[in-house]
């Protein structure tokens, strides 16, 4: 049935019953189409539910110029105007006579009798005709989220609970319609399409872009601009208008970050202006967090229904994104969050501060130390910010954040650091953690005067000792003066009470300077040592160095399986903090490539060795970038590379002309044109002869992971006489540990013997 075929209700569009055109140059989503095809059934309900330009519309209009039956595709265009029981269905049946008028012609007569109601008559008899269909029918809904009229909701879930087999409904909105979601997904008549099934790819972007905007984008460009928009058309589509009539396009992308006048107008007019002053206050106040949970905005907003505003704000699809499978944080998109914000700061400037200082407070009480700093400086407290950053500095550096913790303390001032002995001392472990000596050294003896104060704590006072330690260490060691640092090393960790997070930083350099006095067993013990309090204090770097070092040494000693686990372990601390780059990453990479080359694969060796130098070059190494150019040299003279070896091995010699005690080189340029030497036989433990076969079997069964209790079992002997053997055993190794005793009997696996 045609619109004018219903009397009782005016006004009905004929364009709201036509599928929108496909406009030239459309972007082909053809995977998005596919899905939609693939997702689409008969007796199926399917939801796009996105906010504002996402894009739902366009998609619908692409997949029903592929479908081949567009003449059993009825479809709705849903206006304001809709928002009427009568009508509303009216415009339900009109769009359904547009594949053939007899499908509601007696739900037609009914609604045009006389007080029709539609629950109890319009509706069941709509079923009934449409039951009797003998080919399937599709009808769009778009524009749903008009529909606020409870009546309408309330027909529409009666209708899609006893949808015909052979109908297919879809329903595009910007919010989550009332339907009865839950009970259709049980029973597999749902499908729910949203944004993350919206969202251009990277590559549908570039391509968006370049058509739209008629300039030859860069991959970076791009890579801007998706950043920002995050795969939302209408941000994508906006931003290569505004390109495109820019005279200068390229410089207009390199300003994008920084936002775009057209999709901030945009979002505006078509996102924020439609809200109710509860939502729009919300959103303002809640714009200056990078994460939302209800406790945060409650805080924030000084009120106790965020959780509710939360979900009311997802159901509106108003650009939140979740951070968790489960909801329970979100991220407003980049774009809406600069729009917000700057809503936020014309409205109410003088609420800024104070909705900052609210979040340092939250953030600070609930364990979250980046957040609470970030929001104390932007609330210009500077005495807040100040006692925030001098609290979790240090902590915060030891994680890696290096420089997150330099931009804290750029944003105090020279000034306000020198007078707080906490911030000194921060500035001092940044320079270290960046291998800047100089400014190490400078920060220091900052420290050091300002211990004399009154009122500073005995646990200040020794952290700066412990410091000083480590930055006159720092410059020995870098000027080339083994014995000297390892001195310097050992009294300062002689040091009475040495205060976290200063003791893993001490064992580390302590160990460093055994290694590079040849002292082997030593280092790896204090390297061990290291490695147990930098775990308990959190110190990311010096595990990491600690790691590396001993797996040089494993390297050395010929244990390529222990080796490569501790480069492991060195790599994944690095991995999972922001260490990535550091350059006392070296350590690992060296220990492969030095593998590598005893085991005569060179090209994989010197590739190691080439990313260890890498790195090390980064930093105040000297020692270390001698080494590794002198194993570079030997793994280019192996491969026939004769001129890169003499060159490499040249400048290793000349490094090495400035470093008055260097100590052992496990690569040594002083030996000349280096000769890769035979594996070094793992060093030897005197103690490990005088083992009995017993002694000998249970370390055995040690090194490969048993228990006391497991071993007893195996033996078929008492846990006690296994309890006197490995205490005998660790006597006569002089050892004290069952990592150790891994070591010895890894080192003298041969000897070694199993039942």
């Amino acid at each position: 049935m045609s619109p004018a075929r219903l009397p009782l209700v005016v006004g009905l569009m004929p364009t709201q019953f036509v599928a929108p055109r496909v406009r030239p140059h459309t972007l082909e989503r053809s995977a998005h189409v596919e899905r939609l095809s693939d997702a689409t059934a008969p007796g199926q309900v399917t939801l796009l539910v996105a906010g504002a330009g996402w894009g739902k519309s366009t998609l619908l209009a692409l997949w029903h110029a592929r479908d081949p039956r567009p003449d059993r595709c009825g479809w709705f265009s849903i206006d304001p105007a809709d928002n009427e029981l009568t009508r509303f269905w009216a415009c339900m049946l009109a769009a359904l006579a547009t594949v053939d008028p007899g499908l509601s012609s007696a739900a037609s007569r009914l609604l045009a009798a006389f007080e029709p109601t539609v629950l109890d008559d319009v509706v069941p008899a709509l079923l009934n005709e449409l039951m009797g269909m003998d080919e399937p029918v599709t009808l769009v809904l778009d524009d749903y989220q008009v529909i606020t009229n409870r009546a309408i909701q309330q027909s529409v879930q009666l209708f899609v609970e006893h949808l015909p087999t052979m109908l297919r409904l879809v329903i595009a909105s910007r919010r989550r319609p009332a339907l009865p979601v839950a009970k259709l997904r049980a029973r597999g008549s749902l499908v729910d399409l949203r944004i993350d099934g919206l969202r251009l790819s990277r590559a549908e972007a570039a391509e968006l872009l370049r058509a739209q905007s008629h300039t030859e984008l860069t991959d970076s460009e791009v890579e801007i601009i998706y950043d920002r928009t995050e795969g939302w058309v209408a941000g994508l589509h906006l931003a290569s208008l505004s390109i495109g009539a820019d005279p200068h396009p390229h410089d207009r992308v390199n300003s994008f970050a920084d936002g775009d006048r057209s999709i901030g107008e945009y979002l505006e007019d078509e996102v924020l202006n439609r809200q109710p002053a509860e939502i729009r206050s919300f959103l303002q106040q809640t714009s200056i967090l990078h994460r939302l949970n209800p406790s945060v905005c409650d805080a924030v907003t000084r009120q106790a229904n965020s959780a509710e505003l939360l979900g009311r704000i997802e159901d509106e699809q108003l650009f939140l994104v979740p951070q968790h499978r489960e909801r329970s944080s979100y991220r407003y998109h980049h774009l809406f969050g600069d729009v917000l914000n700057a809503d936020l700061h014309h409205a109410h400037p003088e609420l800024v501060s104070e909705l900052h200082h609210r979040a340092a407070e939250w953030h600070s009480a609930n364990g979250e130390p980046q957040e609470a700093v970030h929001h104390a400086l932007a609330s210009q407290d500077s005495a807040m910010a100040a006692e925030l950053i001098a609290t979790h500095s240090l902590r915060s550096c030891l994680h890696g954040e290096v420089e997150t913790v330099l931009g804290w303390l750029h944003s105090l001032g020279v000034e306000r650091c020198q007078a707080d002995v906490r911030l000194c001392l921060a500035r001092a472990m940044v320079a270290f953690a960046g291998g800047r000596i100089a400014e190490m050294s400078r920060w220091a003896g900052l420290a050091e005067a300002a211990v004399d104060r009154p009122g500073v704590s005995v646990e200040l006072v020794s952290s700066t000792r412990a410091l000083l330690g480590l930055t006159k260490w720092s410059a020995a060691y870098s000027d080339g003066e083994v014995t000297l640092s390892l001195k310097i090393a050992q009294e300062t960790n002689r040091q009475r009470h040495i205060p976290a997070p200063w003791r893993a930083g001490t064992h580390t350099v302590l160990g460093w300077s055994l290694y590079r006095s040849g002292q082997f067993r030593a280092a790896q013990e204090m390297l061990s040592n290291a490695i147990v309090l930098a775990d308990e204090d959190g110190d990311v770097l010096n595990a990491m160095i600690s790691y590396g070092i001993q797996s040089i040494i494993a390297a050395a000693n010929g244990l390529p399986h222990e080796a490569e686990r501790l480069a492991s372990q060195s790599e994944s601390v690095s991995a999972n903090n922001a260490l990535g780059q550091h350059f006392d990453r070296w350590g690992a990479s060296f220990a492969r490539g030095w593998l590598a080359l005893t085991q005569q694969e060179n090209a994989r060796g010197r590739q190691h060795i080439e990313h260890a130098l890498e790195y090390v070059r980064r930093g105040p190494r000297s020692l270390e970038v001698a080494e590794m150019l002198t194993a570079l040299s030997m793994a280019e003279e192996s491969l026939g590379d004769a001129a890169a070896s003499a060159q490499h091995l040249i400048e290793a010699q000349r490094i090495l002309a400035n470093c008055p005690d260097p100590g052992y080189l496990l690569a040594d340029p002083r030996k000349g044109s280096p000769k890769l030497q035979e594996p070094k036989a793992a060093e030897q433990y005197p103690g490990w002869a005088s083992l009995t076969e017993a002694e000998m079997l249970i370390s055995g069964l040690v090194s490969e992971g048993l228990t006391n209790r497991a071993i007893a079992s195996k033996l078929s002997l008492s846990q006690h006489t296994i309890d006197s053997h490995l205490k005998h055993t660790f006597t006569k190794l002089d050892i004290r540990s069952r990592v150790q005793l891994t070591r010895v009997v890894l080192a003298n696996l041969p000897r070694t013997r199993h039942p």
